[in-house]
């Protein structure tokens, strides 16, 4: 398994200063997200093929989701969340990316009264980006979500509908175990339902209630049985640790290499 980083954390610098401090923290892989200073223009791509060229770095693009919906029943705002996806996409596939994480939509005011319709547009929009990026042999990843009313890919049912629906053989799932413990607590159960659709992995702590992006050795959740269970079902992609803060991250790192050197070194 290789460890990685999301720019999360450092989500307000421009994107050399960010990238600086990441290359200095020597991971296998960078996750960038695509929102405000690291949004992928065409500064940005060229500072991140750059980097990466000079690291030998994996990257992997979280697509934005900031005033985005893929389940909005509004045409335009629809139409500007699948234009921005496809960008992102198109960007991932200009680096050598091969995974895009995606936020899956989620009820609108209006929404709330047609669920349903909402739903079906959810899907649609996916099944859309989903083809887009087999072109471009690119993995859409449905990130499942924490306990937020009104969005969608909250637990493993309702990720595993979306698959079956969609049925692209390039879409799987970004697993997020913070977000997954909100929900339920029974991450074990929630991991063992979509093991065979897991193309990314993000890490963080919460208090069980509040998704905070905490350190792994913070807040309630056991990582050590969580790690082993990856390992059990012969996980070896990416995790990725997406904290708030540059310490936690650093902090988080450590804490996965004395663990994987501890448990998995043989």
């Amino acid at each position: 398994m290789k460890i990685g980083m999301s720019t999360l954390a450092l989500i307000l610098d421009p994107i050399e200063k960010a990238l600086k401090k990441i290359e200095a923290m020597k991971f296998d892989c960078w996750e960038i997200i695509a929102e405000g200073p690291h949004r992928l223009t065409t500064h940005n791509l060229k500072e991140l093929k750059k980097i990466k060229e000079l690291n030998s770095i994996e990257l992997t693009i979280h697509a934005p989701y900031s005033d985005l919906n893929l389940a909005s029943l509004n045409p335009e705002i629809l139409a500007e969340t699948i234009k921005q996806t496809k960008e992102s996409i198109t960007a991932a596939h200009k680096l050598g990316a091969k995974i895009v994480t995606l936020h899956p939509g989620r009820l609108s005011p209006y929404g709330m009264f047609i669920p349903k319709q909402a739903w079906k547009t959810n899907l649609e929009s996916i099944a859309i980006c989903a083809d887009f990026a087999k072109d471009l042999d690119i993995i859409i990843a449905i990130e499942n979500m924490p306990k937020f009313f009104g969005v969608f890919g909250q637990t493993p049912e309702e990720l595993l509908e979306m698959i079956d629906n969609i049925n692209s053989k390039n879409l799987q799932l970004t697993f997020d175990v913070g977000h997954a413990y909100i929900v339920n607590p029974a991450v074990m159960e929630f991991i063992e339902k979509i093991k065979d659709f897991i193309a990314s992995i993000h890490l963080h702590n919460n208090d069980g209630a509040q998704d905070l992006h905490f350190s792994l050795k913070k807040g309630i959740i056991s990582y050590k049985e969580i790690l082993q269970k990856f390992h059990e079902i012969n996980y070896n992609g990416l995790l990725i640790i997406e904290t708030r803060s540059l310490d936690d991250a650093i902090e988080s790192k450590a804490f996965l290499e004395a663990f994987s050197k501890n448990y998995f070194s043989s």
